[in-house]
């Protein structure tokens, strides 16, 4: 399915025809939406914005074992070039070309589980809003900050083993993943 949609997405007015059959899904409280121009094109004005990222050859080999799984036969390098081919065409179309929007948190999620990204991704709104005033003013300093030393112009989380860190949000205590819930 993502293979096709990434072959869809390259038509223009298609992608606008869709928009608006997107746009009203949201509903309160609120919307988990995924996609590659969820946070550019179709959400833009989104609260919160994850981009996830992961090397190609780890996203292979999570699709490898996933359609392995379901008793589809592929192999790995057959994947790697498939999603190295939809990565190349989707950054370069010219109709919402796969890129983070300016305020996203970037996420690479090449050396970690899915429980790790989950509970990396959920203390993101929680964490911010228990911030202060005084404590997202500096947040935004600090953020501001960090943007101005990044080659690119996102905010970046640096995800080693266990530990996940937004460059500049030390002050709200996103340093640090949120604990599970006791039971």
């Amino acid at each position: 399915m993502s293979s096709v949609a990434s072959q869809i997405a390259v038509h223009a007015s298609l992608r606008r025809a869709l928009i608006e059959r997107q746009r009203a899904f949201r509903a309160a409280p609120g919307l988990v939406a995924e996609g590659r121009d969820m946070g550019t094109v179709v959400f833009p004005d989104a609260q919160l914005k994850v981009f996830l990222t992961a090397s190609a050859e780890q996203r292979a080999e999570r699709r490898h074992k996933q359609l392995i799984a379901k008793g589809i036969s592929v192999t790995i390098q057959g994947l790697l070039r498939d999603i190295r081919e939809r990565d190349a065409r989707d950054s370069t179309r010219a109709a919402a070309p796969l890129v983070p929007a300016r305020d996203a948190v970037i996420l690479d999620t090449t050396d970690l589980s899915i429980a790790e990204v989950t509970e990396a991704v959920l203390a993101f709104p929680s964490r911010a809003a228990r911030c202060t005033l005084e404590h997202s003013t500096a947040w935004l300093a600090g953020l501001r900050a960090a943007l101005k030393t990044m080659p690119r112009s996102t905010p970046r989380v640096h995800a080693k083993g266990r530990r996940a860190r937004l460059a500049g949000a030390d002050h709200c205590g996103l340093h640090q993943p949120a604990r599970p819930a006791a039971r």
